[in-house]
């Protein structure tokens, strides 16, 4: 998901695609942090009822999550170390310092508390956000960079919630640090996120000139309010993780 939009974001701002070792580190990194969480969640969350079937998973296929794990760590050194500088390790800080806050503060230390704010999932959706732009090399290269940045974070946090809504049981059993192990379904938070992610994509197709981008993400932040109608049914995953997938359809077919 993460190397589709930073192929679409740089192509549309720079004239062309990121070198293959960015993607490739990118796609890699992401895929080796979520194995990791799924990882280190199947050792804290017992098996009861209302268990995700992800978790499920995780738990039952423990030792291939953990060979699939070191094969992205792997990955990620192959395409990254020998293309490091000190231009990169800066701009890579940011989604850097997130992700061992991400751990440390919703995993480890396992926050809870009566929160009417989504932190874990925005921290997570400025983890993406940051680590695409990084990837497409436009990070804070203009004024639009930041916008984009913005809105994918909205627009990958909604993606949280609208999973976060669906488990909400089992949140509120094993994981109060989540968004919904806390607070009503019916909260507005979720609708504010969409309202972001929509309004900055329009201005990003209009005022700034990205059309593809804009498009992409308001069909992303549309397909997410369309999820409400199968937020009880195995549709809604797909669904909602379809919704962060549309760059690939588009670099597929207009690439």
């Amino acid at each position: 998901m993460a190397a589709g939009w930073a192929a679409l974001v740089s192509m549309e701002i720079n004239g062309s695609y990121p070198p293959l070792y960015k993607i490739g580190g990118l796609f890699f990194a992401v895929w080796g942090i979520y194995l990791f969480d799924r990882i280190f969640d199947s050792f804290r969350f017992p098996l009861i009822a209302e268990t995700p079937r992800r978790h499920v998973f995780a738990k039952k296929h423990r030792p291939v999550l953990f060979a699939l794990s070191g094969l992205a760590v792997v990955a990620a050194g192959v395409f990254i170390l020998p293309h490091v500088t000190l231009d990169l390790i800066i701009a890579a800080l940011f989604p850097g310092v997130l992700c061992f806050l991400y751990f440390v503060i919703f995993r480890f230390i396992k926050r809870s508390g009566d929160t009417r704010f989504p932190a874990k999932e925005l921290v997570i959706g400025f983890c993406f956000a940051s680590g695409v732009m990084v990837a497409a090399g436009t990070r804070f290269s203009a004024p639009s960079s930041f916008v984009i940045e913005v809105a994918l974070a909205a627009l990958f946090a909604g993606n949280c919630l609208i999973i976060g809504r669906a488990e909400h049981e089992f949140d509120r059993k094993l994981d109060p640090a989540s968004f919904f192990g806390k607070n009503e379904t019916g909260n507005w938070i979720p609708a504010t996120l969409f309202i972001v992610s929509f309004s900055l994509a329009v201005i990003l197709g209009t005022l700034n000139f990205l059309p593809v981008v804009g498009s992409i993400l308001a069909m992303g932040s549309l397909l997410q309010l369309a999820c409400r109608k199968w937020v009880e049914t195995d549709l809604m995953q797909p669904i909602a993780d379809g919704a962060l997938l549309f760059p690939w359809v588009c670099l597929l077919f207009f690439g």
